[in-house]
């Protein structure tokens, strides 16, 4: 009887009730409780103040609606800020993206030693935020900051990294970047690695890995596409 464990299994799976719809919402239920405690309700509750005009030394708390969204949009700063938000984000998500898929592919291509490269990969995820800052803080010194050492070694002057509005945006997406990055190398290394396993396990035989001319472009737009065809050049 080889199909009796199987049956038997399945049978006590039906009696526990571990099909039934309602066990994953009870396995789900303590996540979700955290979420809605810890993030719905202050989002909500912020919101609902964000309606009435609060001062800390006036008990009175009258009903403006969104005159304080009105009041904030005509401001010249904060449009400023979220230009500059804008330039941030952009550049963070580009730069970080491009820089984890081309060392995700170097990375995929390196057989012997991947988890101690992977394990050096992540270094930078587990520094402290306040420890990264300080790092880019004095490595972007005007003074004595090591790219203004090779700047001015190779006879050009220095930069004032920290105190000009447009290079201190540089230091700040590159140190976003460096901290950023790791993660998203992860993600593009394990899907990489997954994608090559299933399309060499699902080729036919005779076909060849890939089409004479296969470049990163080609590549990309196969992983995106769901039809990895990993190329062994």
């Amino acid at each position: 009887m080889a199909g009796e464990p199987t049956t038997n299994a399945a049978s006590a799976t039906r009696i526990l009730g571990w099909q039934h719809p309602w066990i994953a919402y009870i396995s789900s239920a303590p996540a979700m409780i955290i979420v809605a405690v810890f993030l719905a309700f202050p989002v909500l509750y912020a919101a609902w103040q964000s309606l009435y005009s609060i001062s800390p030394l006036d008990q009175d708390q009258p009903f403006v609606g969104f005159g304080n969204y009105a009041a904030v949009f005509s401001t010249p700063e904060f449009w400023s800020s979220l230009w500059c938000t804008g330039i941030f984000v952009f550049g963070v998500i580009v730069l970080g993206l491009t820089l984890a898929i081309v060392f995700g592919f170097a990375l995929n291509r390196i057989v012997s030693g991947l988890r101690f490269i992977r394990g050096l990969a992540i270094l930078p995820y587990i520094v402290s935020s306040v420890a990264a800052a300080l790092m880019f803080r004095t490595m972007f010194n005007s003074d004595f900051g090591f790219p203004n050492q090779v700047l001015e070694f190779l006879g050009v002057g220095g930069i004032p990294w920290l105190s000009n509005g447009f290079y201190a945006m540089i230091v700040v997406i590159v140190a976003q970047v460096w901290t950023d990055l790791p993660l998203a190398l992860l993600f593009v290394l394990g899907g990489l690695q997954t994608i090559d396993k299933g399309a060499a396990a699902a080729r036919p035989a005779g076909r060849p890995l890939c089409r004479a001319g296969d470049g990163l472009r080609r590549r990309l737009r196969r992983v995106a596409a769901d039809e990895p065809l990993p190329c062994a050049d």
